[in-house]
């Protein structure tokens, strides 16, 4: 960050619009605070107060239950940019509520402190610790990039149409591209998706598990724990789900860029095949039969 700001200030650009002062030197000091003073309007503008330095309540007087503002300026504003940061001024003053006593920058979140780094780090672990975060069992029996895509897509962080139109990205419609019905959702692609609903069907009679209904990525990845199988052969069934998600991800991606029409056999036959090459050599012992 030094390095930055150092940059800003070594360089003949016009940096104006950044709250410096060129001749100061050092990186650090000639940053301007951000404070409860009347820094926080623009460098033109500050330049024109009569006294410099001054808290906003100084400046701002309530009159007939109206706030009114008096800057005592050297001079009015004239020029194109100190209009404008009066504007802008004016603007985040629009919605100041005064009240007694000394003004201070003080954090939403803290309370009966100044803001500082160390109260907002401490607010947030206290977060963390109160608000418990979902822990997806990873499964040593299918290769990390398969745990990998299924943890992202419990996550919903998979590049899905919704989301990379969300992020400006262009991708021109936002339909499914193998049921074209509704927009392109992580929980649809694995879940109501048509398509996807065909391969569990025909994944959960394959593996002799009754069909249950699953609102989420969370849900289908939590499945082996309503089984009655014993703990190998649950867990042979976790990495099943997981090799489900990632033929369906792959899948999916071939419609997209490569416009290729798959069935849902097709994809069931594929979730067979890797399921059991994986599970067979890297599980010791199992009988897959």
């Amino acid at each position: 960050m030094g390095r930055v700001i150092w940059a800003i200030h070594h360089t003949s650009r016009d940096w104006q619009s950044i709250l410096t002062k060129v001749s100061v030197p050092g990186p650090w000091k000639q940053v301007w605070r951000n404070t409860s003073d009347m820094n926080l309007m623009g460098i033109s503008l500050e330049l024109l107060l009569r006294y410099k330095g001054c808290i906003v309540a100084k400046r701002l007087v309530m009159m007939d239950d109206v706030i009114c503002s008096t800057w005592s300026w050297v001079r009015n504003p004239r020029s194109v940019r100190e209009v404008e940061e009066l504007r802008g001024l004016l603007q985040l003053c629009k919605d100041v509520v005064l009240v007694d006593g000394d003004n201070s920058v003080r954090s939403v979140s803290v309370v009966s402190s100044d803001f500082s780094v160390a109260s907002l780090k401490e607010k947030i672990e206290m977060a963390r610790i109160s608000s418990p975060v979902y822990k997806m069992r990873w499964n040593n029996w299918v290769p990390g990039k398969v745990s990998l895509l299924a943890w992202r897509a419990e996550l919903d962080r998979l590049p899905v149409l919704t989301l990379l139109a969300r992020r400006n990205v262009g991708v021109g419609s936002l339909d499914c591209p193998a049921c074209g019905e509704l927009v392109e959702t992580t929980e649809h692609i694995f879940v109501s998706c048509g398509l996807a609903q065909l391969v569990w069907q025909a994944i959960s009679i394959w593996c002799n598990v009754p069909q249950e209904f699953a609102s989420s990525v969370r849900d289908l990845l939590e499945l082996y724990k309503f089984t009655k199988f014993p703990k190998r052969k649950a867990k042979a069934f976790h990495a099943v789900c997981m090799v489900t998600l990632w033929c369906l991800w792959k899948v999916r991606n071939d419609m997209v860029f490569g416009g290729l029409k798959i069935s849902a056999r097709s994809v069931v036959d594929e979730v067979k095949a890797l399921s059991f090459l994986w599970v067979k050599n890297r599980s010791s012992g199992l009988c897959l039969v």
